[in-house]
């Protein structure tokens, strides 16, 4: 299990011949619970997406993926669908804080569950809090109720 912003700035390599194609600068989430693919900057600063099925392996220090550069498209209107910043409440009304990273699962790209912090005096006093999927209730584009009080 890896959190999404460990992500950023790894290297793309394709297996095949072992080049560097970029480097990851964005996650897409397909719905709540689920990576769609990585965007990556090419040498030339150009934004390309890799959609999931495509990733070999995301290991410790790069993304391996299948097939040359020339098979990924550059990015069109697609825009990095954020899960960061939504408020998380619990189903009683009572705010948790925001959701500040994921936790992936990183063979299949599902998220596993949420980081949310209450501010950054809480998170040295308490810590982050760790959310799973399986208590989530609702997930919407500003709001995240879960089924627990924490």
């Amino acid at each position: 299990m890896r959190k999404g912003r460990e992500l950023q700035n790894l290297p793309v390599i394709e297996t095949t011949r072992g080049k560097v194609l970029g480097t990851i600068s964005a996650l897409l989430v397909a719905d709540e619970h689920k990576l769609d693919g990585l965007y990556f900057l090419t040498e030339d600063r150009k934004t390309c997406f890799l959609p999931m099925e495509r990733v070999v392996k995301i290991g410790r220090d790069a993304v391996f993926v299948q097939g040359g550069d020339e098979d990924f498209g550059l990015a069109k209107d697609s825009k990095p669908q954020t899960t960061t910043a939504a408020v998380v409440m619990t189903s009683s009304g009572r705010s948790m804080g925001t959701i500040d990273d994921i936790l992936l699962e990183e063979k299949e790209g599902n998220i596993v569950a949420y980081e949310v912090s209450d501010g950054h005096l809480m998170d040295i006093l308490v810590g982050k809090r760790i959310v799973p999927v399986e208590d989530i209730i609702s997930y919407g584009q500003d709001t995240v109720i879960v089924n627990r009080e924490v």
